[in-house]
Order: structure tokens, then sequence, then C-alpha cells
């Protein structure tokens, strides 16, 4: 699919596009944890890392440049409010993915899998976010 050019389109082509592909990091996750690959656990929980910290630099461009523009025409402090359920769980899942990486006997499959079912709903929930609406708000 190609990128539309118009500015509100690219918008929510863009949002649909980051928040599938932490969805996609988030099924990645939970799918090494039944069977995790403990020959490689750094690397495993780099990418946990890497994962996790994506969405925390790609919330805090939205609540910076994105949120300040939207709210010219819409409300979307829910949208904050969501960042905040979710970021209490992300900060849950960093500091235990830190705990691991600097002592890997610390590493509990089991742990880790609870947490991301815990994160489930409030991740994909906000994936849902309605960015249909984005756009047509915008229209001359």
């Amino acid at each position: 699919m190609v990128a539309p050019t118009d500015t509100y389109a690219l918008l929510q082509y863009n949002m649909i596009h980051a928040h599938d592909t932490f969805k996609l990091g988030y099924d990645t996750i939970l799918s090494h944890l039944d069977s995790p690959p403990k020959d490689d656990l750094k690397n495993f929980l780099g990418y946990c890392e890497a994962w996790a910290s994506s969405i925390e630099s790609h919330h805090t461009s939205e609540e910076e440049v994105v949120f300040p523009f939207i709210n010219q025409k819409m409300d979307f402090s829910g949208e904050k409010a969501q960042h905040e359920l979710i970021h209490t769980n992300l900060d849950k899942i960093l500091s235990w993915i830190f705990a691991a990486k600097d002592d890997p006997t610390k590493f509990d499959a089991t742990v880790l899998k609870n947490m991301m079912n815990e994160f489930k709903e409030p991740l994909v929930g906000h994936g849902r976010l309605p960015f249909c609406v984005i756009y047509p708000v915008f229209l001359p």
C-alpha cells in the first residue's frame, strides 16, 4: 500500500501502522514465552526492551506533537488517559526486563507471560482507536 500524500490521511496511515507494529511485537514476544530462547536470552530481552521503549517513544511523540494538533478540532484527552494505563504496565514490564538482564537467573517466562497477558487489553484496546475519526474532522 502506498502512503497517502494528504497530511491528515498520512497521519491516520502512520498511526494505524505504528499501532499494528506494536501489536505484532506483542504477539512475537508472547509466542516465545511458552518455549523461551534461553540460549539467546540476552537478545530476546533486548528485543522486549526495544519493543517497550519504542511504545514509550511513540507515546511521547503523540503527546507532545500529535495530540495538541488533533485537540484543536476534537477532544483526544481520553487517549492521554489510555497512555497512562499503558505506561503503568510498561514500567512494570521494563523493570522486570532490566532485572532479568542484570541477573538472567531471575528470568521466568511465566511471570513475563502473565504481565504481557495483563497488558494485552490496554495495548490492543488503545490500538483500536477510531483513527477513521481523525481524517474527516480535518476536512474543510
